[in-house]
């Protein structure tokens, strides 16, 4: 399954944050959806509990969103009030 499709339904069906998958507006998305495969997606990675360089934090179950940590420990990338990120990219001429 696409985690992403359900984290949507977490984020985006309420004013809070819902943090379970047991939640009864996300459980019906989570049974359907987990599982499941769509014949228009590619899998690219298989890799799970990875360890990223110089990480304090523990592995990671799958790599999907930016992690960043600081001495304190492992920010919380679900957290848009505590953890913010940018994406920037160029044309590099060769």
């Amino acid at each position: 399954m696409d985690p992403a499709d359900v984290a949507k339904v977490m984020r985006q069906e309420t004013s809070e944050w819902i943090k379970s998958a047991q939640n009864p507006l996300v459980a019906p998305v989570n049974q359907h959806l987990f599982g499941g495969w769509e014949g228009n997606w590619i899998g690219y990675n298989v890799a799970h509990d990875v360890s990223l360089p110089h990480a304090k934090g523990p592995q990671l179950g799958f790599f999907m969103y930016p992690v960043a940590e600081d001495s304190e420990g492992r920010f919380d990338s679900h957290e848009p009030d505590s953890f913010k990120y940018q994406i920037t990219a160029q044309e590099l001429k060769v």
